[in-house]
């Protein structure tokens, strides 16, 4: 049975669905019809309708649509992924018995193709051009039969580079990420939507929540003062940085995020890769990394010290899965200030104390097998060694 083309189509609400937030998940209440446009409640951009289904109804039945983390699947390194998740759309009907039309989200005025999976670690195969179109905020893929995981992969700017501010996405377009947070008001989401290079530190002073979709941003400048030394600076709490790679393969002597004096601070599948200095800096903040990655920075991972002329407490929280490269992973500058880690769920390093004056913590990967780091690497009179980077320090 088929969907004229003269046929009224509706749109579901959210009481056309049994909804699992916590899981990402929802089930349509009823078997699927035609005429009937198919909103996900969860993400109102991916929708599917039906242009065919079988004749005889008692072969119909619901669909279930799953929100899946990209960082989940087993993706090529040459498919980059946008947003944070794949979509897993399952149905009890036959491959081949039906055909519908999808959108799914993707950044204003970019074009993108979508892959499908069979599931998690199978390979991704990209749905044919002629199969798609790019209509604003979303890329439609027509006539398709069957229902995996389905990804929206390698976003290709087609106009002037977007950040949008706001906590509806679209409500303002800023060529920078520091215009949008200056736009911004705490609680506000701000979405990257392209790879960006910044020419100076990104200050994040505002309670707000940055989504890099997946892309980079890449800093092409060089340490001036404290003021200018990372890419980004945080010095509000609540502050979310999520999905986005931070590269410094192009700055000079620069951290990745320097975090100083704040609280309630997460990095969420957060890479920060080859700055000269430390990839992270917790300068007397507490902060949460969940499925963190540091590589390839000068100084280590991530540096957890109470910084100079700072009393507040230091502490970074550990979630998720940890990855780093570097042979310090993560490093105390003085144990004997207020400065912990809380690598408990579940315990992932290995936690040596190297006396001297002062005495130094290091936490390292159990599985990295990285030789152990010795004090000549951390003392701030030694030629090799560091200074701390905190913000507001003198140093």
């Amino acid at each position: 049975m088929f969907l004229s083309a003269d046929q009224t189509v509706v749109d579901t609400t959210s009481d056309s669905w049994s909804i699992n937030e916590s899981n990402g998940t929802a089930e349509t209440k009823e078997a699927v019809k035609l005429g009937v446009k198919y909103v996900f409640p969860l993400n109102d951009k991916v929708t599917l309708t039906f242009k065919s289904l079988p004749a005889n109804e008692s072969l119909r039945t619901t669909i279930k649509i799953v929100k899946v983390k990209v960082s989940d699947l087993n993706l090529p390194d040459d498919m980059k992924p946008y947003g944070e998740y794949a979509y897993d759309i399952t149905t009890g009907m036959g491959d081949g018995t039906f055909d519908y039309d999808l959108t799914l989200p993707k950044p204003m005025d970019q074009n993108v193709d979508v892959a499908y999976m069979e599931d998690k670690n199978s390979t991704p195969l990209a749905i044919t051009e002629n199969q798609t179109s790019q209509q604003g905020d979303v890329v439609k893929a027509n006539n398709i039969d069957h229902f995996t995981i389905f990804v929206v992969i390698n976003p290709v700017l087609a106009g002037p580079s977007c950040v949008l501010a706001g906590a509806t996405a679209g409500t303002d377009c800023y060529s920078t990420i520091q215009d949008a947070i200056n736009a911004a008001i705490n609680g506000d989401v701000i979405e990257i939507e392209s790879d960006i290079s910044v020419g100076q530190m990104i200050i994040v002073n505002k309670d707000v929540t940055i989504n890099g979709n997946g892309f980079t941003v890449s800093p092409t400048f060089e340490k001036t003062d404290n003021s200018n030394n990372a890419v980004f600076g945080i010095v509000s709490s609540g502050v979310t940085i999520s999905n986005l790679t931070v590269d410094g393969a192009l700055g000079t002597n620069l951290h990745g995020i320097n975090i100083y004096t704040s609280i309630n601070v997460l990095l969420d599948n957060v890479s920060v890769l080859n700055n000269d200095r430390a990839g992270i800096v917790v300068n007397g903040s507490i902060v949460t990394v969940n499925n963190i990655t540091t590589s390839g920075n000068g100084w280590g991972g991530i540096n957890v010290d109470q910084g100079t002329g700072v009393t507040t407490e230091a502490k970074l929280i550990i979630d998720g899965i940890s990855s780093h490269s570097e042979s310090t992973h993560i490093w105390l500058d003085d144990v004997s200030k207020v400065v912990s880690v809380d690598d408990t769920n579940p315990k992932q390093y290995d936690y040596q104390e190297i006396a001297g004056t002062p005495t130094v913590g290091i936490y390292t990967l159990k599985t990295a097998g990285n030789p152990s780091a010795t004090l000549s690497q951390y003392a701030n009179d030694a030629p090799t060694g560091w200074v701390n980077g905190n913000l507001g320090a003198s140093k």
